[in-house]
């Protein structure tokens, strides 16, 4: 495999404070349990090259021998360093380390490019002990049945009492669904809770961009919705998606995506649809999303995903084991963080920064 040399074409003020969202603290939305809201992103602007503090979520050789993969909980998209360079051998052991270890490591980047790593630091204890206080606080989403488990009820979790729990067809669902689709950063209509979604930047922000769906689906429509998280389930196994609406026409690499999904009611119970503009005209089967994310012609190899269905204040992952193809989720009950990382995207566009 060929190192991808992904050149920056918009300012690095929107990439990286961003990265760091997901490590924030996170709010409880259970009665019996608090928590502080997820803090806002810092303002700074980052150059190139700098050092970011990320928390190591999978690190491996790829199959051809040539190259390291690093996955980070900060964000979906795949990093990677050359394993002939002249820090590939301190830098896959510090990321194994922190891997193993549940530790944090400072990651500079090559300059003007966004997934190519330089150089890994350790953590110092100061940044340890803040991460782990902040990690303290976190709280696990609830997991939901599978929608396709013949054992468990047409829906599952908690769905809140004031909500409904079926949108009641499909016209009623592509209402919503092109409301959501029209709050797109490309060419808003009118913006219901005051910002855009960056539908049109699929490179990273699924998180936020999903947030903000399960705003508009259940505080301006009231129906109970729920996230669905894709992920592989080890090296050399990244989501592949061809990117096609917005103007886009490129390939894009994760670790991981997650959307919203609803049940809408049909003749013969509640089927669960999935609703991502960014990647579809309308709304869809999950098989139909799931599918999508193993597009050969952009590099998926065969390799088994994983899936996790959960109620829908789960916001991002926190821990993965790759071996057992399993991953824990923890929610965030408030959309700050998801409205500023719409904010810090809203003007970028395709399968790369």
């Amino acid at each position: 495999m060929q190192i991808s040399s992904l050149r920056t074409r918009y300012s690095w003020r929107a990439f990286f404070p961003v990265l760091i969202v997901s490590i924030l603290i996170f709010s409880s939305c259970q009665k019996n349990k608090t928590a502080p809201d997820v803090p806002a992103p810092p303002k700074e602007a980052t150059a190139p090259g700098t050092e970011r503090l990320l928390s190591v979520a999978n690190v491996y050789y790829t199959n051809d021998g040539r190259n390291v993969e690093a996955w980070f909980y900060e964000t979906p998209l795949v990093f990677e360093f050359s394993r002939s360079g002249a820090n590939a051998k301190a830098n896959f052991e510090l990321l194994q380390k922190a891997k193993d270890n549940k530790l944090l490591v400072n990651v500079r980047l090559v300059p003007r490019t966004e997934n190519l790593i330089d150089l890994i630091t350790p953590a110092n204890d100061e940044q340890i002990a803040k991460f782990r206080e902040e990690s303290s606080k976190r709280v696990a989403a609830e997991a939901v049945p599978s929608p396709y488990d013949p054992n468990a009820a047409s829906f599952g979790g908690s769905p809140n009492s004031s909500l409904i729990s079926v949108v009641p067809n499909i016209t009623t669902l592509n209402t919503i669904f092109n409301t959501i689709k029209n709050q797109c950063c490309q060419s808003p209509g009118l913006l219901i809770y005051g910002t855009c979604i960056p539908f049109q930047f699929v490179t990273d922000g699924c998180y936020a961009r999903a947030h903000k769906m399960r705003q508009i689906i259940e505080s301006y429509y009231g129906y109970t919705s729920y996230k669905v998280f894709n992920y592989a389930c080890s090296g050399s196994a990244t989501l592949s998606v061809n990117a096609t609406l917005w103007g886009n026409n490129c390939c894009v690499k994760w670790w991981y995506h997650v959307t919203s999904y609803v049940f809408v009611q049909s003749r013969t119970g509640a089927v669960a649809y999935a609703i991502d503009p960014a990647m579809f005209k309308g709304p869809v089967p999950i098989a139909t999303w799931l599918e999508a994310q193993k597009n050969v012609s952009c590099g998926y190899n065969g390799a088994p995903q994983g899936q996790r269905y959960f109620a829908s204040n789960a916001y991002t992952p926190g821990d993965l084991n790759a071996s057992a193809c399993s991953i824990n989720i923890y929610i965030d009950n408030n959309y700050t963080a998801a409205t500023n990382t719409c904010i810090s995207y809203s003007g970028l566009q395709g399968c790369s920064f």
